[in-house]
């Protein structure tokens, strides 16, 4: 047998660096497609002044199988996955409290919560918890307060969320976040109540291993 000649071994190195290049532009494309906003801290509310963006205002209290969980003790980290009706464009919401009130600044159009997640160290459970909202300029969107019931098994789970409204403890809430500065008008727009089924991707050694649907 033939040793492959200069030339074709340089083809094969070229076609191999353009596939790796492309690959990589792919993954970077991929990873890149998600926007992250992370809710508003008092200490940077005053930065907030995008005349194109609104804010959306809610409070969110989580169970996991009968035990009241605290941000910053609790093993989840919640993220919600939001998707702009207009422009398609994919949100992410990291680190939403599962014991408080949250303020996010958002750019004005029709959302839908797409997903809700709950990270450990051990993997996500995922729920599709259908929600849709508006977001106007200088406004403020009430989404209500969020009881969400977390109940798990090994690989299945069913998270039901009960939305109550509470105008006087979202003023509250909103004066904790905002400060005493004048906040733009309030808009309520509550969901419904429902219960979705939780999928668990568990990371083991390396290996993802997904619940059956």
């Amino acid at each position: 047998m033939k040793d492959p000649s200069p030339r074709n071994v340089g083809f094969y190195r070229g076609w191999l660096g353009s596939s790796f290049i492309f690959l990589l532009l792919s993954v970077l494309v991929v990873m890149g497609c998600a926007t992250v906003v992370t809710p508003l801290k008092p200490s940077t509310v005053a930065s907030v002044k995008a005349p194109d963006h609104g804010y959306v205002l809610g409070r969110v209290n989580l169970q996991w199988n009968g035990k009241t969980q605290v941000t910053g003790q609790s093993p989840f980290t919640m993220k919600w996955r939001l998707t702009h009706e207009k422009s398609g464009t994919q949100l992410v919401i990291n680190q939403v409290p599962v014991d408080g009130p949250f303020v996010l600044s958002l750019p004005a159009g029709s959302y839908q919560l797409t997903a809700v997640s709950f990270d450990n160290s051990l993997g996500e459970w995922r729920t599709p918890l259908p929600t849709s909202f508006s977001v106007q300029p200088q406004e403020c969107t009430y989404v209500g307060t969020w009881d969400l019931t977390m109940q798990t098994r090994f690989f299945s789970g069913l998270l039901t969320r009960r939305v109550r409204d509470q105008q006087e403890q979202a003023e509250i809430d909103m004066r904790s976040i905002m400060g005493n500065r004048t906040w733009p008008p309030m808009v309520t727009q509550l969901g419904t109540s429902v219960q979705s089924p939780l999928v668990l991707t568990a990371q083991i050694q390396g290996t993802q291993l997904t619940s059956p649907p």
